[in-house]
C-alpha cells in the first residue's frame, strides 16, 4: 500500500496532462465553458452539447443582423475538436433548428458531410475565394466545402476582404461554427482569430499535455482573439 501510494504520488507530480477544469482554466486563463465525454465519431444528443449550443446561439442577442462566429483553434493532439464541432453543428442545427454552417479550415469538408448525410454537388460557376456550403440531411444545416482555399485563409486576400466574406456569410446563417489552426501558424489564422466572435480553445484529459495548452494559449493571447 505505502509503495502503491508512492507511485501515485509520483504520478501526479510528473504528468503532463490536464485532467481538472481548474487546471484548464489556470492554463489558459480563460473560462470553462462545458464539458463533454467523449464524443465518438457518430454525433449524439448530449445534454451538455444542448447546453452549450444555446449559450452560443444565446450569446447573439443584442447584436442585431448577423451570425455569431465561433472558432475553435487547433490547440495540441487528438483534442476531437473535429468531432465537437459537428455535434455543436448538428445541435444548433438539427435540433435546434437554427440556420447553422460547419466551416473546416483544415479539411475540404467531405467527412463531415458524409456523416452529416450531404454531399459535394457539381457547381458550374464558382466565385474564386468565396466560401462554397452544401445541405445536409437538416435543412438548416450545412456544410462549406473546400473553404481552406477561400479569402478567409489566403493572406493576399486582405483583412478587407475576409471581413467582407464572413459578412456575407453572417447574413445566412445565425451561428458559424469554424476550425482553425493554430492562431499562431500564420498571419491568416490570427486574422481570422481576431474577426471571430469568440474562440474555444478544446482541451482533452486525455491528450492534452500542459505546455501545449500554454503554448496554445499564449498563441491566442499574441493574436488578439476575442475571448
Amino acid at each position: 500500500l505505502t509503495l502503491s501510494g508512492g507511485l501515485l504520488l509520483l504520478l501526479a507530480a510528473t504528468r503532463r496532462s490536464l485532467v481538472t477544469w481548474a487546471e484548464a482554466r489556470e492554463t489558459l486563463g480563460l473560462p470553462a465553458l462545458a464539458g463533454f465525454p467523449p464524443l465518438g465519431p457518430a454525433p449524439r444528443e448530449e445534454p451538455a452539447l444542448a447546453e452549450f449550443a444555446a449559450l452560443l446561439l444565446d450569446a447573439r442577442r443584442g447584436r442585431g443582423e448577423g451570425a455569431a462566429v465561433l472558432l475553435l483553434p487547433a490547440g495540441a493532439g487528438a483534442d476531437e475538436r473535429q468531432g465537437l464541432a459537428r455535434a455543436l453543428a448538428l445541435e444548433a442545427g438539427a435540433r435546434a433548428r437554427r440556420p447553422t454552417l460547419l466551416l473546416d479550415l483544415e479539411s475540404d469538408g467531405a467527412a463531415h458531410l458524409r456523416a452529416l448525410g450531404g454531399a459535394p454537388e457539381p457547381v458550374e460557376e464558382r466565385v474564386p475565394g468565396h466560401v462554397l456550403a452544401f445541405p445536409t440531411a437538416c435543412e438548416t444545416l450545412w456544410v462549406a466545402y473546400e473553404s481552406q482555399h477561400s479569402h478567409l485563409t489566403d493572406p493576399h486576400a486582405g483583412m478587407a476582404e475576409a471581413e467582407r466574406l464572413l459578412g456575407l456569410l453572417r447574413r445566412e446563417f445565425e451561428l458559424i461554427l469554424m476550425v482553425g489552426g493554430p492562431p499562431g501558424e500564420s498571419y491568416a489564422l490570427r486574422r481570422l482569430a481576431a474577426l471571430a466572435d469568440a474562440t474555444v480553445p478544446v482541451v482533452n484529459a486525455a491528450t492534452t499535455t500542459l505546455p501545449a495548452a500554454r503554448a496554445a494559449g499564449a498563441a491566442r493571447r499574441a493574436a488578439g482573439a476575442a475571448r
